[in-house]
C-alpha cells in the first residue's frame, strides 16, 4: 500500500452570546469515542515519529536539504518518506472575504438582527509553526499549542490565523477576521493526527488545515490513501468535529485534489475572487490556481469555495503591526473556518446545543449560492459559494425538528416525512452522514467507491420521482446529472419549480447492511429541507387520545374550556400569533404554551392507519419541562399540579385528518 507520511505543504502565496462552556464539552463528550480517539492518538504519534526518525537518518546520508526557500517567501520543508524511501517535503503554494461569504450579515447591524461575533468560541489550526501571538489583531486570544513554538514563528500561520479571528479594532477594520472575537488554539503542522485526535476528544468543534503534502507520485492527488482515512476515522469518532481543508493550489486541471481533502467528512475548499454582490452563477469567479477535483475515486470535491484572492491579513513583523496581502485556497480554508464557527455559534445561541459536523457540512452546501456554468455541483466550485446570510436565516427560521434535524437510520428502516412546498422557491432537501473510515487504496489505478454506508434520499410527488445530484462518471468536467449517488456520503435534491400547496414526499433509506461500531447497526444523519410552506394561523388538527393517563384530569383549552375524554375527538388550535400549541391542567388558571423549539416535538410518520378517511398516525413525544408560561390571572397551579404533571410524560397517538403540519408541532 502506498503511504505517505503525515506533513505537507502550505496553501498561499503572500504580497454577548454563548459560550462554549464545560457542560458544552460535556455534551459533545457524550457522543465522542473519546477512548477510541486517544487510542488513534497514540498511534498517529508512533507512526510520525518513526517516519521522521527514518527521514532524518536518509536526509544526512543523502544529502538531502532539510529546508529549501520558495519565491514570494514560501518554503519547502522535509517532513517525511515515502514507503519507496524518496523525500517527501511540505511546500508552501501560496496566492473583503466576510462581504464575499456574507459572514458580515451575520455581525450587530448586519441586517439578520443577530450578534454573532464569535465570543466565547473556539478553532483550531494547525499550520507550519508559530503565530505571532503579540501581534495587535489578536490580543490575548491565541492560545500556542506546541511548548517548542511559543516563540518561532511563521508569516503563513500568522496571516492564516488572521483571517479567522483577527480583531475589527486596528487598520479601521480592514483586516478584521470572520470569527473576530473567537479564540484561537494553535499547533505546528508536524504530529498532526494525533494531536488532532486528542484536540476532538477533548471537545473542539473545527479546525482548519491550510497545507498539504507533495504526493509522489502525482498520480495519487486526490486519491484516498491511508493518511486520508486517518481523517475520516477521527471524524467519525468524534461526529461534533468538522476538518477544514484547504483544496490545494494545483491548477486547473482534474484531478489535482490534495489526498487530505479527499477526506469524506471534512470540508474542502475552494478559492475565488472576492465578490461584492452576487448576481448570478457566472458573478462567481475561480481563482486560476484552486485545485480541481473530483476525488480519485468520482466523489464531489471540492466541497465549496470561498475568497481566496488578495486577503489582507497579519504579518508576522516584529513590530506586531504590520499587514500583507495573501493568495490561496489556504485564505479560502481559513474563510471558511472561522464562517462556520460563526454558524455554530448561531445555532448554539437558538437551541442551547452545537450541531453534528454533519448538520453544519449539510448546512454550508444546503445553502450554498450556485457557481460555474451548469446547475448543480462540478469540480471547480464545489457545491458553490459559502453564503453565512443564508445559512443563519435556516438556522433561524428551522430550529423546530421541521428544517434541520438530526435523526438516527437503524438497519432495514425507512424514514419517511412528507413536506409542502410553498412554490416561492426551490423544494430543496440535503442529506449527510458521518461516514466510517474506508479502506484505503493501494493502487491509484483503483477507482472503486471508498463509501461504508450507502443512504439514499428520493422525493416523490405528482407521479415523479425526484434523485440527487452527482458527477456524470462518463463526462466528469460537464454538467452534474441527478440519479443514484453510490459515491457521496451527503445527497441534495432541488425541484426548482414545485407546484404552491403541492404535497411532496421525502423518502430516506439505505443500501445493504449498515456498518457501526455500536451493537446496533444504524447510521446518524442529518437532514434539511427548504421551501417549505409557512403555517397557517389556526391551523387545526383533530383526533383522539389513547394515553391511558389522559382522561378527564387534564384538558385541551383551545377556543375554550373542553375537558378530554380518551374517546371523544378532540382539536388543537394552534395559537395564530406565535403558533404555539396551548395546554393545560383542568382547573388550572394559568395556560401552558409549548413552544416549538428543536427538542421539544420529535415527530414521524406511521403505517398502520385502518380508517380510509385518515391519513395515518401522527406521534409526538413532547418535554414539557421546556414550556414557557403565560399569565392570566394566577401565578400558581394550586393543589392541581399532580394533573399537569400529567403532561410531563407524553402527548401520544393523535390521529388527524389530511392537514399537514408545519412549524406548529
Amino acid at each position: 500500500m502506498k503511504r505517505f507520511a503525515l506533513m505537507t505543504g502550505l496553501l498561499c502565496l503572500f504580497q454577548s452570546a454563548f459560550a462554549q462552556s464545560p457542560d458544552d464539552f460535556g455534551r459533545i463528550g457524550e457522543h465522542t469515542n473519546i477512548q477510541r480517539l486517544k487510542v488513534l492518538s497514540d498511534s498517529f504519534a508512533s507512526r510520525y515519529f518513526q517516519n521522521r526518525d527514518i527521514a532524518s537518518a536518509l536526509a544526512t546520508k543523502n544529502k538531502w536539504p532539510l529546508m529549501i526557500p520558495q519565491e514570494g517567501g514560501g518554503m519547502k520543508a522535509l517532513v517525511g518518506i515515502t514507503d519507496d524511501s524518496l523525500p517527501l517535503y511540505a511546500q508552501t503554494l501560496n496566492r473583503g472575504a466576510g462581504i464575499t461569504l456574507r459572514t458580515d450579515k451575520l455581525y450587530s447591524g448586519g441586517g439578520l438582527g443577530l450578534a454573532v461575533h464569535g465570543e466565547g468560541m473556539i478553532a483550531g489550526l494547525w499550520d507550519v509553526s508559530g503565530i505571532l501571538r503579540s501581534h495587535e489583531a489578536f490580543g490575548n486570544r491565541v492560545s500556542q499549542m506546541d511548548p517548542m513554538y511559543t516563540s518561532v514563528t511563521a508569516n503563513h500561520s500568522t496571516h492564516v490565523a488572521g483571517t479567522i479571528i483577527a480583531s475589527d479594532l486596528p487598520q479601521n477594520g480592514n483586516i478584521r477576521g470572520m470569527a473576530f472575537k473567537a479564540r484561537l488554539h494553535a499547533y505546528d503542522w508536524y504530529n498532526d493526527l494525533s494531536e488532532t485526535a486528542n484536540a476532538a476528544a477533548n471537545g473542539l468543534l473545527i479546525s482548519c488545515h491550510p497545507y498539504s503534502m507533495a504526493p509522489q507520485p502525482i498520480t495519487y492527488w486526490g486519491t484516498y490513501i491511508a493518511r486520508t482515512a486517518s481523517w475520516d476515522q477521527i471524524m467519525y469518532n468524534a461526529p461534533y468535529y468538522l476538518v477544514v481543508w484547504a483544496g490545494g493550489n494545483g491548477g486547473p486541471y482534474t484531478d489535482r485534489l490534495t489526498n487530505e481533502a479527499a477526506n469524506k467528512n471534512g470540508i474542502a475548499v475552494a478559492s475565488v475572487f472576492q465578490l461584492n454582490e452576487y448576481t448570478g452563477p457566472s458573478s462567481v469567479q475561480i481563482s486560476s490556481f484552486s485545485s480541481r477535483g473530483p476525488a480519485r475515486d468520482g466523489r464531489i470535491k471540492p466541497d465549496i469555495c470561498a475568497k481566496g484572492e488578495s486577503v489582507l491579513s497579519c504579518n508576522f513583523n516584529s513590530n506586531n503591526t504590520t499587514y500583507s496581502y495573501g493568495w490561496g485556497t489556504s485564505m479560502a480554508s481559513a474563510s471558511a473556518t472561522g464562517t462556520l464557527l460563526l454558524l455554530q455559534q448561531h445555532y448554539r445561541n437558538r437551541t442551547g446545543r452545537f450541531m453534528r459536523s454533519a448538520t453544519l457540512k449539510a448546512l454550508a452546501i444546503h445553502t450554498a449560492d450556485e457557481a460555474g456554468a451548469s446547475p448543480g455541483p462540478d469540480i471547480a466550485y464545489g457545491w458553490g459559494l459559502l453564503n453565512a446570510q443564508r445559512a443563519a436565516e435556516l438556522i433561524s427560521n428551522g430550529v423546530s425538528t421541521v428544517n434541520i434535524s438530526e435523526n438516527t437510520l437503524t438497519n432495514g428502516q425507512v424514514y419517511v416525512k412528507t413536506v409542502t412546498a410553498n412554490g416561492n422557491s426551490p423544494l430543496t432537501v440535503t442529506i449527510c452522514w458521518t461516514d466510517p473510515a474506508g479502506i484505503a487504496v493501494a493502487n491509484p489505478a483503483d477507482l472503486s467507491s471508498r463509501l461504508v454506508n450507502d443512504l439514499d434520499i428520493r422525493i416523490n410527488g405528482c407521479n415523479q420521482t425526484w434523485f440527487p445530484w452527482k458527477l456524470d462518471p462518463g463526462n466528469i468536467t460537464g454538467p452534474a446529472i441527478q440519479g443514484d449517488n453510490t459515491l457521496d456520503n451527503l445527497e441534495k435534491i432541488e425541484i426548482p419549480d414545485p407546484v404552491p400547496g403541492q404535497t411532496y414526499t421525502i423518502t430516506i433509506s439505505h443500501k445493504s447492511v449498515l456498518q457501526s461500531t455500536g451493537v446496533q447497526q444504524k447510521q446518524d444523519y442529518s437532514l434539511l429541507v427548504s421551501g417549505e410552506a409557512a403555517c397557517q394561523a389556526e391551523r387545526t388538527i383533530s383526533g383522539y387520545f389513547s394515553e391511558p393517563n389522559f382522561r378527564s384530569a387534564s384538558w385541551i383549552r383551545s377556543a375554550g374550556s373542553v375537558v378530554m375524554n380518551p374517546n371523544v375527538p378532540i382539536t388543537l388550535i394552534a395559537d395564530p400569533v406565535d403558533g404555539f400549541i396551548e395546554l393545560a391542567p383542568q382547573y388550572a388558571q394559568d395556560s401552558i404554551y409549548i413552544a416549538p423549539l428543536a427538542g421539544s416535538f420529535t415527530t414521524e410518520w406511521m403505517q398502520g392507519c385502518t380508517d380510509a378517511s385518515l391519513n395515518g398516525l401522527y406521534t409526538t413525544n413532547t418535554k414539557v419541562s421546556e414550556y414557557a408560561s403565560k399569565q392570566t390571572g394566577k401565578n400558581s397551579y394550586g393543589t392541581n399540579q399532580s394533573s399537569f404533571r400529567q403532561w410531563r410524560k407524553r402527548i401520544r397517538a393523535a390521529w388527524y385528518t389530511g392537514l399537514s403540519i408545519c412549524k406548529v408541532l
